[in-house]
């Protein structure tokens, strides 16, 4: 049912599209016989019945030009082609002093000079027996092209080829779906189980290759097919309409006389030939990209931009081959607008045109694709869509952030997927903490290992290691590495290892007191949380020494210099 409807919206929109053909060829068939009518001062001016051009009159007579002779002449010709009463037959020459008439009863339709004879190089008598002639040929043929019963018969075979038209049509509407469904069957049952049979050697990827190539040649090649046939019948048929009718044979015979050319042969093959390579390109990178086809240089994130970018080279080459045979190309009008395109365009995508060739660059680069968790510049956040242009990605926040890829280009990107993805290495995450010398290290190193083991997405193998990375004045700078396979959830590990930290510390007596960290420790509270300290605890009381107690308290170096000083 699908393929039938494809078919029918085929139909009318071919025919609509034929009919717009017939709208734009008339008007050039028109331009090319209307511009052939046209005349100037030294080759002179055609006379004309309807479209038709009689002879030429090239002097004018008096005050009249001879521009204004053919006007006049022309409507007193097509006013005698209009009166039936009128025969070709009484078409008659009058000979006068100096002069040479041509009338049609009483009614004068032409008068030649001497002048006229010079210009045609021939006596007077001589050029009117020429006018004559041809003035009743065109005649004779204006009232055939205007006959009621060539009309009537015209529109007798427009309803038989209508009928035969509807007729094809219903024929190629019944046949054409059944092919597609045959061919639809063969691809989604045949092919698949074929290609399933690769696992018991039963074909090589390279067959599958072939038979699903064939297949969709095959399935292409009657789709080409039923397009041409639903868009050349009308096309055959609009114009056998228009030869049945003599006031449309102008038009036909133009249409005839560009087929005649070659030049639309010529343009349809370059369609046909760019149509089987993009097939067979589209096919080519599909089997790349999904891994059926393996090259060692190749990746396969590579195939989709890769196909896209030889498929429109190959469409602008189709377009630079079919260019000189399309109809009006060669004219000033045509090439003006393509020259005014082509500036627009250079001028105005500069910017753009960097960016796609930015944009090139970063995929055959493979800095990144969808799905990686990067740091480029001052954002940081998931890719969400790579194109041409710009990339987006979406931050923890969830924000997206668009960045032109100029801009990627020209600064520093971080993936930190892409090692745990395509080089097999576990990204580290580090935390420092500053503790104080009173602090045992191997104490520090193995409490902040259990924090680290009991942060959720921390890898026990490898384990977390510590280094100490100074030894400041008042602090020692200690600092945790662990594994993760999950950098996407960076903000939630530190969060969490953060969290880890803080509680080990305390469950180990362990007051994270520095940098920039001061207090009178004799008689204050600990500055570890209660929920860590024993129930009994108390904070101890201020120590109180009577001053007798002083030298007591003193070093004995400075007891025995206040002696000496006494003596």
């Amino acid at each position: 049912m699908n393929a039938l409807l494809r078919v029918r919206f085929w139909k009318y929109l071919v025919l609509a599209a034929t009919l717009t053909l017939l709208i734009v060829i008339a008007p050039f068939a028109t331009a090319q016989e209307s511009s052939s009518h046209e005349g100037n001062k030294i080759d002179g001016f055609p006379v004309l019945l309807g479209s038709e051009e009689v002879f030429i009159i090239q002097k004018g007579i008096g005050e009249f030009t001879a521009k204004d002779r053919v006007e006049a002449i022309s409507e007193r010709l097509e006013a005698i082609a209009q009166d039936e009463t009128l025969s070709a037959d009484d078409l008659t020459i009058e000979s006068k002093d100096r002069t040479t008439t041509i009338e049609a009863g009483d009614r004068l339709i032409v008068t030649l000079t001497d002048a006229d004879a010079k210009a045609a190089e021939q006596g007077q008598k001589e050029l009117a027996k020429a006018h004559i002639k041809t003035l009743r040929q065109a005649i004779n043929r204006y009232r055939h092209k205007n006959d009621i019963k060539r009309v009537l018969s015209g529109l007798l075979w427009t309803a038989i080829a209508t009928v035969g038209l509807v007729v094809l049509f219903n024929v190629l509407n019944y046949a054409i779906p059944r092919v597609y469904r045959k061919l639809e069957y063969w691809q989604k049952q045949i092919i698949p189980t074929l290609r399933s049979s690769e696992k018991s050697d039963f074909m090589s990827s390279g067959m599958s290759y072939m038979l699903a190539l064939t297949s969709t040649l095959i399935s292409s090649s009657i789709q080409l097919f039923s397009i041409v046939l639903i868009f050349g019948i009308p096309c055959i048929y609009l114009t056998l309409v228009l030869s049945f009718f003599t006031s449309t044979q102008d038009i036909k015979d133009a249409i005839l006389a560009y087929v005649a050319t070659g030049n639309l042969f010529k343009i349809i093959i370059a369609i046909f030939i760019t149509y089987y390579i993009l097939i067979v390109l589209r096919l080519t990178f599909a089997e790349l990209g999904r891994g059926t086809i393996s090259l060692s240089w190749f990746y396969p994130e590579w195939a989709e931009p890769t196909y896209k970018v030889i498929s429109f080279l190959a469409i602008v080459g189709a377009l630079v081959v079919i260019f000189p045979y399309i109809p009006g190309s060669d004219s000033l009008a045509f090439q003006g607008i393509s020259v005014f395109l082509g500036i627009v365009i250079s001028l105005g995508s500069s910017s753009a045109i960097a960016n796609i060739v930015s944009g090139i660059i970063l995929i055959y680069t493979r800095a990144f694709k969808v799905g990686d968790f990067v740091k480029i510049a001052d954002s940081t956040g998931t890719i969400v869509e790579k194109t041409l242009l710009v990339t987006r990605l979406c931050t923890p926040k969830n924000i997206i952030i668009t960045i032109p890829n100029t801009t990627i280009l020209s600064s520093s990107t971080i993936n930190f997927t892409a090692s745990v993805r395509d080089k097999k290495i576990t990204p580290i995450l580090h935390v420092t903490i500053t503790l104080g010398y009173d602090v045992p290290w191997r104490k520090v190193d193995r409490v902040l290992q259990e924090a680290a083991r009991n942060t959720e997405f921390i890898l026990e193998e490898p384990q977390p290691f510590i280094l100490q990375t100074s030894l400041d004045d008042f602090y020692v700078s200690y600092q945790l590495n662990a594994y993760t396979e999950n950098p996407e959830k960076m903000s939630k590990i530190y969060s969490k290892l953060y969290q880890n930290i803080q509680d080990k510390c305390n469950e180990n007596d362990i007051e994270i007191l520095s940098p920039h960290y001061s207090a009178i420790r004799d008689g204050n509270q600990i500055t570890i949380p209660e929920e860590y300290l024993d129930k009994d605890y108390r904070a101890p009381g201020f120590r109180v020494n009577p001053l007798g107690n002083l030298p007591n308290l003193l070093p004995q170096s400075k007891i025995s210099n206040n002696n000496n000083n006494d003596c």
